[in-house]
């Protein structure tokens, strides 16, 4: 196995230090502005109302979608909803409104 240089390991190192400093400067912002968590850091948001509707922030395509499964590809991962009669009722850009009688939402 090849060793890597000391000058790519910090460079490794820097840039990891640097995408810490980026996610802790962008909390303290969205505290100071009152922004919901995870919007200026490149996070998914999801909202749910009861078991009826779900609106996804964040989304960056469609995976799957059925009556009884909608799989969404987020910023941050992907987004399952289980349910019946599922429908996209709203899709723009970057977000989505599942509505239907959703049974579970995982992450994954």
């Amino acid at each position: 196995m090849k060793r890597r240089g000391k000058r790519l390991d910090r460079l490794d190192n820097h840039n990891n230090a640097s995408r810490g400093k980026f996610a802790a400067a962008g909390q303290k912002v969205e505290n100071l502005l009152e922004l919901p968590a995870g919007s200026l850091i490149g996070v998914s948001r999801l909202e749910i109302t009861g078991n009826r509707q779900a609106v996804v922030e964040g989304v960056r395509g469609i995976i799957e979608y059925s009556e009884e499964t909608a799989k969404l590809a987020g910023r941050s991962g992907t987004l399952v909803f289980r349910g019946r009669g599922l429908t996209l009722s709203h899709l723009t850009a970057d977000s989505a409104v599942i509505t239907g009688y959703i049974i579970s939402v995982e992450f994954l």
